[in-house]
């Protein structure tokens, strides 16, 4: 039943990409004028026909029906009008349709779609779906007319842009960017990514995905939550995880499959690392795969700043896989794995001379039983205490009888033991932080550097074979598959699997996709097929898997069941992180430590995009953290997109300040207007007042780019330019604040922020004012955190006149009661016997964790039970009420 969902959903995904493949239609001079020895890509027409019937009878139209008939992938685009324009990388000269219509074989002739249209990138980047959306139906309104009603169109278009065709006698020589008229059927699918992903997709058709993490998709196992000894064990990895990335780290260890949602700058590349330390000390493999580049770049860096150079082999491309055959040679070069690392270099000289039975990590195991039976008997105790609730506040007998229960029934002893278990509980985990797990993760460290050093010596042969191997691609595929079973950690883009890796079955103990996010569902078959177990790492609040539309023809969508048994379409749209995720039941591990953005901009981002689940740990490094520069002036409109010359001339001068006072920082400019940054490399490589920056450009402490070119990257100084001027419109608004490219522009600042702004645009904005709005301290309510003993305290504490919020949370800590402003005084967290009465020693651990993080911040945070409420209130009273004196009793004296 799996091989034929899989062949069902490989075939669906097969027609999708063809169909996205079809919709990049960008040639080359050599393609466009036509080259020798090549067929041609378009066929022109001397004159445009009225009406369709007899446009698809000229001779052009059958030659390129012809054509396309000789490959299946091939299809034909009828466009009346070509741009042409530079590509910024290496200054070639590109041609691209500014919109077509599609043309499907019909027997002997070619039949036109007028809802299948081709839309420019120049035409449709920088807009919103729904600008698209409205865009494309008044182009179909025009091709269904006529052929030159659609022409006209696209003319009218183009004279919004300030664009006006020029005559196509004249291409040539004409002046970029241009247009120009060009009638022409164009032959197009051509493929324009790693061919081995449809080699790949065609093998895996006849292959059974059982016994590895492909077959997930159509058996998803269901997520489980980690033992508490397997969260010690976890907690004494050698990053250091905080509490959240050692859950979700646990999990992973143990479990087939896990999904993890990494909000930026939780540590998501850190818990990579962290299972690639933990592969290396079991001695499984691990490969590690992102479309993003960057990201797997960040994870080989941080890898070998903390174990040194060569613990994760990067390899890729051609250009890659030279500095790899580097890589092993420095490897060969050593005898036993180096101390450079930052893991190895910290350790203290005598710990390396321990012998190997001293440095077991005895503890952990002993401290989670101790931990394990403390909680049960702090559940038995609450058990017996639940009858007696929260003492009355209000009616002397009822008080009084109340009092009498509470002596009858040994409520007082009860109490009293409770407490004692509860201390005992909380200085086992004090022990367990200041002692027992630095420990063990120094003795995780010398084992890890002994791991290293063995696999060094076993692994030398292959290494070897794969230095002589790497540009030979069959003789490549073979000697990954003789390095991979020794346990060599392995980095990949998603883009050069096929070109470096055979397609074993299981041939990886575990497969890392970071980034999953922004990759397609169709790329992670192979990788899944290729792994016995599967992380998958994400955030669907970043940029997301980005497709044509195309592909919205091909019917119909496979139809997946989740582990509960719900319905899920595996539809191509769907970015694989989403896929897995509703696969299982949208069961996900969050990474909650926000450790990068200064505090008012994560705050902000924490309440827009992640519902106050982030936990705030950053600290102001500026006093003004967020910067507002207001820029007056027009944008200009150029290829479809803007710039904005007194932005970038205020985007340098920000640049060289910072350039000359923080001379070890990296900085950034990030705009959502590619000719903006266009425009910001060409000055930089030809204005000498910027040869600084083009010096740290150089040295890559100085990154420029779009949004995409962000993403899995971080600086201590950004300039936001918004680019949109004093003449922008609400259509500029929607596209500078598209919620993810949003959420992903403000979130790579480690300092400060400077946004640059029109003030007359400022006035249009709404996430940039919420943004410049946001606290420091974050206040958000959390009514799910509303329980029925932290509703009758709230209610004692109203009766009595004591301002405060019920369910909130400060810098992301959920806060069951806190004093009302902005700079609060105090706080309690509220534990009724309910609670206590299931608690379990994660969450015990999660609470005394949360407690120490708030007073960390400096808030008299107060630790509530029910026998505690008089005290709370003798607490409180002074603050609010000095005229009240409390008069009731303790009635634990």
């Amino acid at each position: 039943m799996a091989m034929a969902a899989l062949r069902e959903l490989i075939d669906y995904d097969r027609q999708c990409l063809a169909l996205e493949r079809q919709g990049e239609v960008t040639l080359s001079d050599a393609e466009f004028f036509g080259a020798p020895n090549r067929p041609p890509r378009l066929h022109a027409l001397d004159h445009l026909p009225e009406d369709w019937h007899t446009l698809l009878s000229l001779p052009p139209a059958l030659k390129a029906l012809e054509q396309a008939k000789g490959r299946s992938e091939q299809i034909v685009l009828f466009a009346p009008i070509v741009l042409a324009f530079r590509e910024w990388q290496n200054r070639r000269r590109l041609w691209e349709p500014v919109a077509g219509v599609f043309c499907a074989p019909q027997g002997q002739r070619l039949r036109f779609d007028p809802s299948d249209l081709y839309l420019s990138q120049w035409l449709t980047a920088e807009m919103s779906p729904d600008e698209v959306a409205e865009l494309r139906a008044s182009l179909e309104t025009a091709a269904r007319q006529s052929p030159l009603a659609f022409c006209q169109a696209i003319q009218t278009l183009l004279a919004q842009k300030g664009m006006t065709p020029i005559a196509s006698t004249r291409l040539e020589t004409l002046d970029l960017p241009a247009a120009a008229f060009k009638p022409s059927f164009w032959v197009v699918g051509e493929p324009s990514y790693d061919r081995t992903l449809l080699d790949d997709l065609e093998r895996l058709r006849s292959l059974n995905p059982s016994g590895t993490a492909l077959d997930f998709l159509f058996r998803p196992p269901a997520m489980a939550t980690p033992s508490l000894d397997d969260v010690l064990l976890a907690l004494a990895n050698p990053i250091a995880p905080t509490l959240s990335q050692a859950i979700a780290l646990a999990h992973a260890t143990r479990q087939p499959l896990t999904v993890i949602t990494g909000p930026p700058g939780t540590g998501k590349t850190r818990l990579i690392v962290g299972l690639i330390i933990h592969g290396l000390l079991t001695g499984k493999s691990v490969l590690l795969a992102s479309r993003i580049n960057r990201a797997v770049d960040a994870a080989v860096e941080l890898a070998e700043g903390l174990m040194g150079k060569g613990c994760l082999l990067r390899t890729g491309n051609e250009q890659v896989r030279a500095e790899l055959a580097q890589t092993i040679g420095e490897l060969l070069d050593r005898t036993e794995w180096t101390k450079d690392g930052e893991l190895f270099s910290s350790l203290p000289q005598s710990l390396w001379r321990l012998p190997s039975s001293a440095k077991s990590p005895e503890n952990l195991q002993r401290s989670a039983d101790q931990l394990a039976t403390l909680c049960q008997h702090l559940n038995g105790l609450a058990r017996k205490l639940r009858p007696f609730g929260l003492r009355p506040a209000e009616g002397k007998w009822r008080r009084f009888w109340w009092q009498v229960r509470w002596h009858l029934f040994a409520g007082e002893r009860r109490w009293r033991a409770f407490r004692t278990a509860w201390q005992q509980a909380e200085t086992l985990v004090e022990q367990l932080e200041s002692e027992w797990l630095p420990e063990a993760r120094q003795v995780q460290c010398l084992l890890l550097h002994q791991r290293l050093s063995d696999l060094l010596r076993r692994g030398r042969e292959a290494l070897q074979n794969l230095l002589t191997a790497l540009n030979d691609r069959r003789a490549r595929l073979k000697a990954f598959e003789s390095l991979i079973p020794l346990g060599f950690p392995i980095a990949v883009s998603t883009l050069s699997v096929g070109q470096n890796f055979p397609l074993s079955a299981g041939m990886v103990d575990l497969l890392i996709v970071d980034e999953a996010s922004s990759c397609d569902p169709a790329s992670i078959l192979p990788l899944l097929y290729r792994a016995k177990r599967a992380v998958i790492v994400g955030d669907p609040k970043q940029l997301d898997h980005v497709t044509k539309e195309r592909w919205k023809n091909v019917k119909p969508i496979p139809q997946l069941r989740s582990a509960k048994g719900e319905l899920v379409e595996a539809s191509f749209g769907t970015s694989a992180f989403n896929l897995i995720h509703r696969l299982v039941d949208e069961q996900t591990f969050w990474l909650t430590d926000h450790f990068r953005c200064p505090p008012p901009i994560i705050a902000f981002s924490n309440d827009a995009f992640y519902g106050g689940r982030l936990r705030i740990h950053a600290v102001a490094h500026e006093s003004q953290p967020i910067v507002v520069q207001r820029v007056n002036g027009p944008h200009r409109e150029r290829q479809n997109s803007l710039t904005n010359p007194a932005q970038l001339q205020a985007a340098w001068d920000c640049l060289l300040r910072w350039a000359h006072q923080h001379p070890r920082r990296s900085l950034g400019l990030v705009a959502p207007y590619r000719a903006f940054v266009d425009d910001a490399m060409e000055q930089l490589q030809s204005d000498e007042r910027l040869t600084p920056l083009r010096e740290r450009w150089e040295r890559e402490q100085l990154i420029i780019g779009t949004v995409h070119r962000f993403q899995g990257s971080e600086v201590d100084y950004l300039v936001f330019a918004t680019v949109a001027g004093d003449n922008a419109t609400d259509r500029h608004r929607r596209w500078v604040e598209f919620p993810n490219l949003f959420n992903v522009a403000i979130t790579r600042a480690r300092r400060q922020l400077v946004i640059l702004v029109s003030p007359v645009f400022e006035e249009r904005l709404v996430l940039t004012r919420r943004l410049l709005r946001a606290m420091p301290v974050a206040l958000r309510d959390l009514p799910d955190l509303n329980r029925s003993f932290a509703q009758q305290v709230s209610d004692e504490l109203k009766r009595l006149g004591i301002p405060h919020r019920l369910g909130c949370s400060f810098h992301g800590d959920p806060v069951d009661l806190l004093d009302e402003g902005e700079e609060p005084r105090w706080g309690a967290l509220l534990c009724g016997w309910d609670e206590a009465i299931a608690m379990t020693p994660l969450e015990f651990m999660a609470l005394w964790e949360r407690r120490k993080m708030l007073r960390r911040r400096r808030l008299p945070v107060h630790l509530v039970f029910p026998p505690d409420f008089d005290g709370l209130l003798a607490t409180l009273l002074p603050f609010h009420r000095p005229d009240v004196s409390l008069t009731m009793p303790s009635p634990h004296g």
